[in-house]
């Protein structure tokens, strides 16, 4: 007998990873994406224990990566070290469904989306201070000479 979605009973694995997911960005009002430090001290981990909060982490990220709700940042220096987690735009549906957030509609311009890059590459700007980081765009067909400036 094969079940509606709309009446098919919840995956207790499918919770599971939304828990872990609500953990992780616990506190965070718009979860987009949370350093490792900021996660091990929003949720009381002990950072006394760096390896045992590791294989935490690792835990609750093979649950969010299965339902493709988020992924881990890797360091941009060695591409192996965990430096963050970032959330799917599943996972952010997710988590207002759990947190009975309305979802918003989103806005047809893309001055939201440019302010959103804008901030990213002012955050990567601080956090890289040696690298010399440049952000371009320009409407589709025209250079970026004609944009003003």
């Amino acid at each position: 007998m094969v079940m509606s979605p709309i009446t098919a009973p919840p995956d207790p694995a499918r919770s599971l990873a939304v828990k872990h997911l609500l953990e992780i960005f616990a506190g965070d009002p718009d979860p987009d994406r949370r350093t490792i430090q900021d996660i091990y001290v929003a949720n009381g981990w002990d950072l006394s224990k760096p390896e045992q909060n590791k294989h935490r982490l690792r835990d609750y990220m093979t649950d969010i990566r299965k339902y493709g709700l988020g992924d881990v940042i890797r360091s941009s220096i060695d591409d192996r070290t965990v430096v963050g987690v970032w959330v799917s735009e599943g996972g952010k549906l997710e988590i207002r469904a759990a947190r009975g957030v309305e979802s918003e509609v989103p806005d047809s311009t893309a001055q939201p989306l440019l302010d959103k890059i804008a901030s990213d590459v002012r955050e990567a700007i601080g956090q890289y201070p040696n690298l010399e980081i440049e952000l371009r765009v320009s409407i589709r067909g025209k250079g970026p000479e004609s944009a003003p400036r």
